[in-house]
């Protein structure tokens, strides 16, 4: 403005010379203005749109994960209870229980450990050993021994007898490692 006083106290061109300068100046810097704001509105409206995608996209593979783990949990786990019940039915199948009895006894005590490491390692690598606990395998061993060298059932009883026992303590098995699992995971 106080070039704008100047030039026109030395004329009236040199004023208006200088009035068209500043106008020209300012509708430049209005334009830059405008420019800037334009660019700023796309870019926050660009990182908006890329925040969203990415929480879309971590969402899922956190879903995805979380669904892995769990049948992680499930397959190790039943895979621990198959191996000890085809062993066992072939204990009482093949076997004559009575007379190998501490022989069995110590197979049946082989094979339950032998699972439980195998179980404990396939939790390592999901850093989920802490979640088992070692007492299992002397519940499902003492439960095993219980069913074959009890004299009330016959052979069926005892196929379905561990069956159904072993499959039931190992679904509870899983209930506790999930939910601790997705207690302290999360």
């Amino acid at each position: 403005m106080e070039e704008l006083l100047e030039s026109l106290r030395l004329g009236i061109t040199p004023g208006i010379i200088v009035l068209i300068y500043l106008i020209i100046i300012k509708v430049i810097d209005t334009k830059k203005e405008s420019n800037a704001v334009k660019i700023n509105k796309e870019i926050t409206e660009c990182f908006r749109k890329l925040n969203s995608f990415l929480d879309y996209i971590t969402k899922d593979i956190l879903n995805d994960a979380e669904e892995k783990l769990d049948y992680a949990i499930k397959n190790s786990f039943k895979a621990f209870a198959n191996s000890i019940i085809r062993h066992a039915t072939s204990v009482i199948i093949a076997n004559n229980i009575n007379n190998n009895k501490e022989n069995i006894i110590e197979n049946i005590r082989y094979i339950v450990d032998s699972n439980y490491y195998r179980l404990y390692n396939l939790m390592f690598l999901y850093k989920l050993c802490g979640y088992i606990k070692p007492e299992w395998k002397t519940e499902v061993n003492e439960d095993i021994v219980e069913i074959i060298y009890n004299n009330k059932f016959s052979k069926e009883e005892k196929l379905y007898n561990i069956n159904n026992k072993i499959n039931i303590k190992v679904d509870g098995y899983i209930s506790i490692v999930m939910k601790q699992c997705h207690t302290y995971v999360r």
